[in-house]
């Protein structure tokens, strides 16, 4: 068993957002310049390499049959999945940040959002469902309507159902049970996965803490859980978290329920768009243990 942390990845995010000497500390504004950087360096060629690989296959599909279309399919799936593992990383460390160094506002909108969830998560198990991890959802009938930033809110999900797929194991399964409590709503998502250890529980939510039960090298980047906390957090919510080796683990975090007509609709109540949008977030969180759409 073997615990890493992200060594070089700490030293770059002490160099964005970590105390300076005073009178040279990073302000916000040199902060959103590095981001900027980090997106310019990395997001930016990787729609370059998507189009390009759809083109390269339509033309081999064209070319090739048999056996050898099968080889190059599979060469070309596999520059797919670890480009969308680059686009995850990049999209948690940018998302990590703002969350943590307050660049990211709250922007609520008012949503049914049992409907919403409902959605959510029927989208969620077809994507699971590919890699075999069967995914069942209890969300109350009716209508629940609440004021809350959607976008920080898928986000905290997929973080914690990507940790769900990730530590995976031969029977496993996602129950996701959702309540209202008095005067807030209770979202738990529960696994059957490899569970974590006791000694590693008190540092889950540490940034860029990584857990190798194998021996091997980092088991992620140590960031999704973390950023699920300072989403859940920016909704004026708590989260916490419940596992047991080899038994699996519980994530829950609760909403308040506040409805104010001052803010705008919804514009987006139907999650299946995130099916259909090959780079929607869902698919981006989930690329780390689920096979995704290669064009």
């Amino acid at each position: 068993m073997k615990v890493l942390r992200g060594s070089w990845l700490i030293s770059w995010i002490i160099s964005i957002r970590g105390p300076a000497p005073q009178g040279s500390g990073m302000q916000p504004k040199g902060l959103s310049r590095a981001l900027s950087s980090l997106s310019s360096q990395y997001r930016t060629p990787l729609p370059i390499i998507f189009s390009t690989l759809s083109v390269l296959i339509q033309d081999v599909r064209q070319a090739k049959s048999g056996p050898e279309l099968a080889k190059m399919m599979n060469h070309f799936d596999t520059i797919n999945q670890n480009s969308y593992l680059i686009l995850r990383s990049c999209e948690l460390m940018t998302t990590y940040t703002r969350l943590s160094s307050g660049l990211s506002p709250v922007r609520p909108v008012r949503m049914d959002l049992y409907s919403f969830l409902k959605s959510l998560f029927e989208v969620c198990a077809k994507m699971t469902a590919r890699n075999d991890i069967p995914l069942c959802y209890d969300v109350p009938e009716g209508v629940l309507t609440i004021c809350c930033d959607q976008a920080k809110l898928v986000c905290a999900i997929m973080c914690v159902l990507s940790n769900s797929c990730g530590f995976t194991r031969e029977g496993n399964s996602i129950d996701i049970r959702v309540r209202k409590i008095a005067g807030n709503v209770s979202i738990a998502i529960s696994d059957r996965g490899i569970g974590i250890p006791a000694h590693i529980q008190p540092h889950v939510f540490e940034p860029y803490y990584s857990y190798s039960r194998d021996e091997g090298p980092f088991a992620g980047n140590g960031l999704g859980l973390p950023t699920a906390k300072y989403a859940v957090c920016a909704l004026g919510g708590t989260i916490a978290l419940t596992s047991e080796e080899n038994e699996g683990t519980t994530v829950v975090f609760t909403l308040p329920i506040s409805d104010d007509d001052f803010f705008p609709p919804a514009l987006n109540c139907d999650a299946v768009d995130y099916l259909n949008d090959r780079f929607s977030i869902p698919w981006i969180y989930l690329s780390n243990s689920v096979h995704c759409p290669l064009s």
